[in-house]
């Protein structure tokens, strides 16, 4: 079995597309594929990609991504899949706990250290919160080639999610939002699901979330390298985490006409939120 989950997609302006505004578009995430054990090493996977790709036009999907598995790698690119860049977690410390400290009175001289200020804080979002929609039409543009991620969508995918680990915050400076995102604390470490800012304010967003996250040890995000170096990560306290950064595979359908935009990597904006799924 294989199967794809479509998603609404913008391309940004100044993309390889005709038009000064975001272009939206059909696209889907890549889905589950399995093979039993006793009939693998048969070509069964990489003949299903290959439907897959060939039914994508049907479905009026353009483009098909994701971070596969290790063992799908042969499979979709036998398929005629590509692999545009890299996605791996960056991490900020917030404690003496993240470098192994483990005396408290250091730890709190750390966190004082590390801990950012800000006067942007985080309000949570409710369902259909129209401040949302206000981050996305200000944000689509700067983000780059990504999923839609308007009010509908988090009211979807955060705030009435069955399982309620995910959480959905409007990011305020004063009474202005300027960004939106998805949190999810595991064990002593905060992650940053999905963030919809411009990069005019990426750098408040971020430390309104660290501020936020004050009491974890660390908090991280899951990014292309391309899109981390542009917004420097580094320079706001994040370093790699990842030993072996996963690929962000795309595939198109045959003869696609935007296929030049899609394969270009550093266009791409990627989170946890394409790549990750609730707990039900």
């Amino acid at each position: 079995v294989t199967s794809f989950f479509p998603r609404k997609m913008v391309i940004p302006s100044g993309s390889g597309v005709a038009s000064d505004r975001p272009t939206a578009v059909l696209g889907a995430l890549g889905g589950d594929g399995f093979v039993r054990p006793k009939f693998r090493r048969r070509g069964i996977m990489q003949s299903m990609h290959k439907r897959s790709r060939e039914d994508m036009p049907r479905h009026g999907i353009e483009v098909m991504f994701g971070t596969p598995m290790p063992a799908n790698f042969t499979p979709l690119a036998t398929a005629g899949s590509a692999d545009v860049t890299r996605v791996a977690r960056f991490v900020r410390p917030l404690s003496g706990r993240a470098f192994h400290l483990q005396s408290e009175r250091a730890d709190r001289v750390v966190r004082a250290l590390l801990v950012p200020r800000s006067r942007a804080y985080l309000d949570p979002a409710t369902i259909h919160d129209t401040r949302v929609n206000d981050v996305w039409g200000q944000a689509r543009n700067d983000l780059g080639i990504t999923t839609e991620r308007d009010a509908a969508y988090f009211t979807w995918r955060y705030v009435v999610s069955p399982s309620q680990r995910q959480h959905a915050f409007v990011i305020l400076e004063g009474s202005e939002a300027i960004g939106a995102c998805a949190l999810e604390r595991e064990g002593e470490n905060m992650r940053i699901i999905d963030l919809v800012t411009t990069r005019r304010h990426w750098g408040t967003a971020l430390r309104a979330i660290a501020n936020y996250a004050s009491g974890c040890n660390s908090v991280e995000m899951r990014l292309t390298f391309d899109q981390a170096k542009s917004r420097q990560m580094w320079r706001r306290g994040y370093v790699v985490r990842d030993a072996e950064p996963r690929p962000l595979n795309i595939v198109l359908p045959p003869g696609d006409p935007k296929a030049s935009t899609f394969l270009d990597g550093p266009r791409w904006y990627v989170t946890w939120t394409e790549t990750d799924r609730d707990y039900s």
